[in-house]
């Protein structure tokens, strides 16, 4: 993503030079990165899932478990232990790697930089209609502040989408199957869902679609999260049953 920002911006009159934050390569509407847009719409669940989700499956198959358990409290508590691990997991892996994309920009661009041709003129100052994204006055005064929330609140998506993966993975066998669960799930809930409610869109600062809802930003994923919890907790009252 980073590379392919350096390619686009290749020979590109100063003048027209944004700030970082807007210039952030998750920006994904600012220069159409389309390594981005890759990473969000085909493996941001993916690869979310893929770092710990399957242990349940790894540890049965090689039956681990028996030789764990003995140094924890007991089976249930060492599967929510394991839920914990990896949502915390995934979601410091993703909130570095989302934190070193935007202080990469730095390299690319200024501090503060003009919107898109207006010589000198700062981008707050430009008259642009305030109902573009989800929280369109904090992108315009407080462009850094705007791009934090969705670094922090991403990152808790992926850590979201892990403990998803790592629920289905009681009842699914096929690692593969359990690995995609995430990914498909997000494009499932983009296809049925009105656009303003999509957690596709909402997983990056989106600027070229309107009438996005802060109360969908927020509520969906903490259903999301509550579900996997209530499966992964009942699932694991059945106790040493889940390994037989």
């Amino acid at each position: 993503m980073f590379t392919e920002e350096c390619f686009y911006l290749r020979g590109i009159d100063q003048s027209c030079n944004i700030s970082a934050a807007t210039g952030w390569c998750f920006y994904l509407d600012t220069y159409e990165n389309q390594a981005g847009r890759i990473f969000v719409f085909v493996f941001f669940g993916f690869l979310a899932s893929l770092m710990y989700s399957d242990f349940f499956m790894t540890e049965k198959q090689y039956r681990i478990f028996s030789i764990s358990t003995v140094r924890s409290s007991g089976f249930q508590e060492y599967l929510r232990a394991g839920g914990i691990v990896i949502f915390v997991g995934v979601f410091l892996t993703y909130l570095c790697f989302f934190l070193v994309s935007q202080l990469l920009m730095f390299i690319l661009f200024p501090a503060d930089g003009h919107f898109f041709g207006h010589i000198n003129t700062p981008e707050y100052r430009v008259p642009i209609t305030l109902d573009m994204g989800v929280f369109p006055e904090l992108r315009y005064n407080f462009p850094y502040l705007h791009n934090l929330i969705f670094i922090f609140w991403s990152s808790i998506w992926a850590g979201i989408l892990a403990l998803i993966s790592f629920a289905s993975s009681f009842f699914i066998k096929n690692r593969l199957v359990v690995l995609a669960v995430p990914q498909l799930l997000l494009l499932f809930l983009s296809m049925i869902l009105p656009m303003k409610y999509q957690p596709i869109y909402q997983l990056y600062p989106g600027v070229n679609y309107m009438g996005s809802s802060a109360l969908g930003f927020f509520i969906l994923p903490l259903l999301l999260l509550s579900g996997a919890v209530a499966v992964i907790w009942n699932q694991t009252k059945k106790g040493k049953e889940l390994i037989l």
